[in-house]
């Protein structure tokens, strides 16, 4: 008897439909492992990195309670806060003034507000930006103050030039300034898409942003919103990247 006849069927190839099954039996083991892999990733990036990203801090929550919706804007001040109400945030990087706003809800120098109470109808200089700008308004105001200029602020913070334009149109020009200081930092580019994608949502401000005024957006779709609440461990990483 040959080699080949004492081995038999033995040696014969398996059966397509053994050899099938075994593909998809390695390709469904493939795909346990890839996604057991996602998942404890996911949970070691969400503990590691989203409460950076969605827990706000003490500062935010402090600020935020100060804030009001606007439809234009996204957000602005509580209007008509006082001096003498001494809402002083603690920073650590900053060192505020009492918040004093007008009935707009932009952040000025008491001696602006004075001279709006007083009957001014018209300023010489009028400032937009963020946060920069904002903190700058006293200084602005005395500056210009000493070289017989009257200054008006229309900056606020995580706002960016399609904002600043709206403060611009909506409130500035029925100030009549001679000049406009319009100030620009480098976020300002990416918050500016942020703004325009907030606008086509039909989102409030907050809600957006995931319920603070400088929190993660929620995304434009339903794709991008389901992606940021159940990845938000791997979303949180890249933001802190």
């Amino acid at each position: 008897m040959s080699s080949a006849e004492e081995h038999g069927p033995a040696d014969a190839p398996a059966p397509d439909g053994a050899g099938s099954r075994g593909r998809w039996a390695n390709l469904a083991l493939l795909i346990v492992a890839v996604l057991a892999g996602g998942a404890i990733c996911e949970a070691v990036l969400r503990h590691r990195y989203a409460h950076l990203i969605y827990t706000p801090r003490p500062e935010v929550q402090a600020v935020q309670a100060y804030l009001e919706l606007d439809p234009d804007l996204g957000f602005t001040w509580r209007p008509n806060v006082r001096a003498d109400e001494q809402v002083v945030f603690e920073v650590a990087d900053v060192e505020f003034e009492p918040l004093t706003t007008d009935e707009h809800g932009f952040n000025n120098a008491p001696g602006a507000l004075a001279e709006r109470r007083a009957g001014r109808s018209r300023f010489d200089m009028v400032g937009v930006g963020d946060s920069f700008m904002e903190h700058a308004c006293r200084g602005f105001h005395d500056a210009f103050e000493a070289a017989g200029l009257a200054y008006y602020s229309l900056a606020m913070h995580r706002h960016s030039p399609p904002q600043y334009n709206v403060a611009l149109r909506e409130y500035a020009l029925g100030l009549e300034p001679a000049w406009v200081v319009y100030g620009l930092f480098e976020n300002d580019f990416a918050e500016a898409h942020d703004y325009e994608d907030w606008r086509g949502t039909g989102l409030d401000w907050f809600a957006y942003h995931s319920g603070t005024w400088c929190g993660p957006p929620v995304g434009t779709n339903r794709v991008g919103r389901a992606a940021r609440r159940y990845l938000r461990g791997f979303y949180s990483f890249y933001r802190v990247v």
